[in-house]
């Protein structure tokens, strides 16, 4: 039947839209940023809110992050990116006291670790209606060097970022893998992150034949990080280190060059070492939620 085809006039002349005039917002992961592109002289600008519940022993936390990101293209392969968050943290702990428990809380908030990148391109394959793109980022962060909110280490990682996109959804997977450097001593653990998106746009299922609609795309995300022990002075520090993995659905809303979107992270999988009873746990991630608005230049 008619109406059940994709490739109508609307999809192909949205499609056009899209070769045209690539300033207009398309879909993304949620929670991570490599798989951006902006075409020659655009800027993304993405502002994003991050809060987290976490436990140990008699201990909670509510850390967040204001996540500020700006990606901008310097060529048709080559982009520049830079991410600074602003992170605070609220924590409460219960104490036996002789007149029964008592709940002591503290709360700090400073700027976190920010990040510099550079992607280049390898790859962009364009066919009718979709394309494929291979990308590798390489870049580093620096410290803030505020204690809870920093790795205090200058690092440095490499990364792989595949993406193809359809009308009606888009895949993406990217990896990377972190190593830092020593700060008085200790050096904290190489980090091995992954992320896989698929995203797929569920209103409207057919595009008008004029007009630039607006549209919601659910997301489904798998996010996952290794991190290996830091070291003190060349001896592995064994209540570091670890493994997390998210499942993390999430909407997008997306009109013209502007983006809506949230993702709820739930952790399926976690393993922290140092939680062993005689030593000191780290903390358990219990939920995390993000949030946050994209616009295109």
């Amino acid at each position: 039947m008619p109406g059940h085809k994709f490739f109508n006039a609307g999809g192909l002349w949205f499609a056009g839209l899209l070769a045209l005039c690539p300033g207009f917002a398309t879909a993304a992961p949620i929670n991570g940023d490599f798989a951006l592109t902006p075409y020659k002289g655009g800027l993304i600008v993405r502002q994003q809110a991050e809060f987290e519940r976490r436990r140990r022993d008699n201990e909670s936390q509510r850390p967040g992050r204001a996540i500020s990101t700006l990606i901008y293209g310097l060529t048709e392969r080559l982009a520049l990116q830079a991410t600074l968050p602003y992170a605070w943290n609220a924590t409460t702990t219960t104490v036996l006291r002789t007149d029964g428990l008592r709940r002591e809380r503290e709360r700090d908030s400073a700027f976190g670790d920010g990040l510099l990148a550079v992607k280049y391109q390898f790859l962009a394959y364009n066919q009718s209606g979709a394309t494929l793109r291979w990308a590798a980022p390489v870049g580093g962060t620096a410290p803030s060097r505020e204690r809870g909110f920093s790795d205090f280490s200058y690092s440095g990682f490499l990364g792989q970022v595949l993406t193809y996109e359809a009308l009606d959804y888009e895949l993406d997977l990217d990896l990377s893998v972190r190593t830092f450097g020593a700060y008085r001593g200790r050096r904290p653990g190489d980090r091995f992150q992954y992320n896989f998106a698929a995203s797929h746009r569920i209103w409207p299922w057919i595009f008008p034949e004029e007009g630039a609609p607006a549209y919601l795309n659910l997301v489904l995300e798998l996010n996952g990080e290794t991190r290996n022990t830091d070291e003190v002075r060349g001896t592995a520090d064994e209540d570091t280190g670890g493994r997390v993995l998210f499942f993390a659905p999430g909407l997008q809303i997306i009109h013209n060059r502007f983006i809506l979107e949230a993702s709820y992270q739930i952790p399926v999988a976690q393993r922290w070492n140092g939680n062993d009873s005689n030593r000191r746990a780290q903390f358990t991630i219990e939920e995390r939620i993000r949030g946050g608005i994209r616009v295109v230049f």
